[in-house]
């Protein structure tokens, strides 16, 4: 694993574990992460990622969603049929699994293509409090 600190200013500091996940590690090499996965606070990915990765082996990521803050999802277009509902499902499975192990992570959807982001994205979360950020 890698870790960034970034000086914010201000006093302020922020510290990010972080690890590639290519859903080929084995279950031994895993189980020696676990530390690692109880430091990490934040998930950058997109959906096939999330799903093919983390949430494929979610018990072995206990750690990791059970301290999880944030949750970066890139690609977030409007997608039509079985991909569209796999997308949607993805999301949900990932904040119901973080419940069950108290977590409750801020999800940042990104989008450069959808018209009605707001909406798009209350429709794949099923969450209905979002709050907008279109400035460039």
């Amino acid at each position: 694993y890698s870790k960034v600190v970034y000086d914010l200013g201000g006093n302020v500091t922020a510290v990010f574990f972080f690890q590639a996940e290519d859903g080929i590690r084995d279950a031994q090499e895993s189980r020696g992460l676990g530390d690692v996965y109880k430091r990490q606070n934040l998930v950058v990915s997109n959906v096939d990622t999330l799903h093919a990765t983390i949430l494929r082996r979610h018990k072995g990521h206990a750690g990791l969603l059970a301290n999880l803050r944030y949750v970066v999802l890139d690609e977030m277009h409007v997608y039509c049929g079985t991909f569209g509902s796999h997308s949607a499902n993805t999301i949900r499975r990932l904040l119901r699994l973080c419940g069950l192990l108290g977590s409750s992570p801020t999800l940042v959807l990104c989008s450069a293509t959808v018209s009605n982001p707001k909406q798009h994205a209350q429709a794949l979360t099923g969450l209905k409090d979002l709050h907008l950020v279109d400035l460039d």
